[in-house]
């Protein structure tokens, strides 16, 4: 395709720069081009690598392992380099779409049914005040690693455990709900801060 020309209303603008909150295509079609999931699809809809370079399960499908390359960045709008995506912003990233308070239920449907403990998790950050959800993260010895599925056994590891056999999960690599998220820029926006 050469001449594509795709109309736009002029009113349609980003609700969120959170690509783990937003629900809706107007916000998904620009920040889709800007944070890098897993994996993603070609043009001809074959799972491609992303951040992940390999990936896949022993075991049916109910443990997926994700190898991540060891050369993602963060970046600001400038193009200025932050620092290193590493497995640990996976975890971030899936404990913030878990957290009743942080994330006000968007984006859980898939995590909730498919990973083993996010269902617990989230119902018990829901009777968290919201201070105390605010103040939770996925770092060691956390309760959010304690409850929910998911393990960083080093930094360009990622293992996901499902609830049941699910030999698909790979294919929803690139679904929002399980981009990275960096700790240092909750640490430093706030959790209202990264909302907006």
């Amino acid at each position: 395709i050469k001449d594509l020309v795709l109309g736009r209303v002029a009113t349609r603008e980003l609700t969120t720069f959170n690509i783990l909150y937003s629900q809706t295509a107007s916000d998904f079609e620009n920040l889709v081009n800007m944070v890098e999931g897993l994996c993603d699809v070609n043009p001809k809809g074959q799972l491609v690598p992303c951040i992940a370079t390999e990936w896949g399960t022993e075991d049916g499908g109910i443990t997926w392992t994700f190898k991540l390359r060891d050369n993602s960045k963060w970046v600001n709008v400038n193009g200025e380099e932050l620092g290193a995506c590493d497995s640990a912003d996976f975890l971030t990233g899936l404990e913030w779409v878990l957290n009743f308070h942080k994330n006000e239920s968007s984006n859980t449907s898939m995590p909730m049914e498919m990973i083993k403990g996010a269902t617990e998790y989230y119902e018990w950050t829901k009777g968290l005040s919201e201070e105390e959800a605010f103040a939770l993260t996925a770092g060691e010895g956390s309760k959010f690693l304690e409850m929910v599925g998911i393990a960083a056994p080093d930094a360009h590891t990622v293992v996901y455990t499902c609830v049941s056999e699910k030999p698909y999960f790979d294919t929803l690599a690139g679904y929002s709900c399980l981009f990275p998220l960096a700790q240092e820029m909750v640490d430093e926006l706030g959790v209202k801060g990264v909302k907006e």
